[in-house]
């Protein structure tokens, strides 16, 4: 495999990742609403579909190979990268929240996202089992890049194909297994990655789109919050089986293709997404995502034991702060330094 290319830095696709982070934050905080409770599937969605998009992007251009040596020094690459930050936050959530000691190895295996049972997948970080999920994903990388860029044509009727099988398999699954296969389950968050690495093929690679001024541009970022908005509020009349998952393929393909189609250009929205605090949210995010349940209940455990009644909002934005500031010091005093000494091993 070829060096990664140099690539621009998107800024709105690094802000995008803060503001998944964010909306996840407030799905886990408390507030038991329709909306709130939309956020955690639309924000997981979200970063298995920037993931797929990411990495296409980072080895658009190169001649891929799938050898085992070639998958083994990318996923050491990805290993280095992640689990450490991941080991960590295991480790504090063992012993801040206790866990179930059997599925101990599957966690640190990174495998418990391929066990069916909540106390499995939810077992230690709650939210560790994306990691598991992203971990196959990056295992199935290569060799679906791969065929993309040298056939693409058979990449997608097979990817058609494996689209309606999906919705097929989703209405036969029992009741009890629906949030541990459909929403936990690495298979079925392959198609999200696929269609992430699909958006940067046809769109990320293309300058056919520059000629559209910033006006037109403007529009589709219009049109893509108030798609965004609608499918939230529909969220709350829509199937399980479809809400967890498949719900937010279009609304969040068609974001990302809006913001790579943005990118650059003179518009208030980029102007916002190119603020210094969306853009270091979105450098911390990983970290931000993987401790920010567990600041929520040592900080919810903390308002108990004082006795202070405080109403849930202004609540949020003390633990957001609290949590940020937490992931910002670990992101940069732990987490890229032991990346930066691992580096030497690949």
């Amino acid at each position: 495999m070829t060096n990664c290319i140099k690539r621009k830095d998107y800024i709105g696709l690094r802000s995008l990742r803060g503001i998944g982070a964010i909306l996840i934050f407030y799905h886990h905080f408390g507030f038991d609403s329709a909306v709130t409770n939309s956020f955690g599937d639309l924000g997981v969605s979200l970063f298995f579909m920037l993931s797929g998009l990411v990495l296409s992007m980072t080895y658009s251009g190169d001649k891929l190979e799938c050898g085992s040596r070639v998958i083994g020094k990318f996923m050491k690459k990805r290993i280095f990268k992640i689990y450490p930050v991941y080991l960590l936050s295991l480790l504090v959530a063992v012993l801040v929240m206790g866990c179930n000691y059997k599925a101990l190895p599957f966690d640190l295996l990174l495998l418990q996202s391929w066990i069916p049972v909540a106390s499995f997948y939810f077992s230690g970080n709650s939210v560790s089992w994306f990691v598991s999920s992203l971990f196959f994903l990056y295992l199935m990388f290569i060799p679906l890049q791969r065929r993309l860029t040298t056939d693409h044509n058979t990449f997608i009727k097979v990817f058609g194909f494996g689209a309606v099988l999906y919705f097929f398999i989703v209405y036969f699954i029992p009741e009890p297994l629906v949030n541990g296969i459909i929403y936990i389950n690495p298979i079925m968050e392959l198609p999200a990655f696929v269609i992430g690495m699909l958006v940067w093929h046809f769109f990320g690679r293309s300058n056919r789109f520059q000629a559209n001024s910033d006006k037109n541009i403007l529009c589709l970022q219009v049109v893509s919050i108030i798609l965004s908005v609608t499918f939230i509020y529909l969220y709350r009349y829509v199937n399980l089986r479809l809400t967890v998952a498949s719900f937010w393929w279009i609304p969040n393909a068609f974001l990302l293709t809006v913001l790579l189609l943005s990118e650059g250009r003179a518009t208030p929205i980029n102007h916002v997404l190119s603020l210094r605090i969306f853009r270091l949210i979105g450098d911390i995010s990983f970290t931000f995502y993987l401790f920010h349940t567990i600041v929520i209940a040592i900080y919810n455990r903390a308002i108990m034991h004082i006795s202070i009644d405080l109403p849930l909002f202004p609540s949020s934005l003390i633990c957001l702060a609290i949590t940020l500031a937490i992931a910002y010091a670990l992101h940069y005093y732990v987490e890229l330094p032991i990346a930066r000494k691992l580096k030497k091993f690949i």
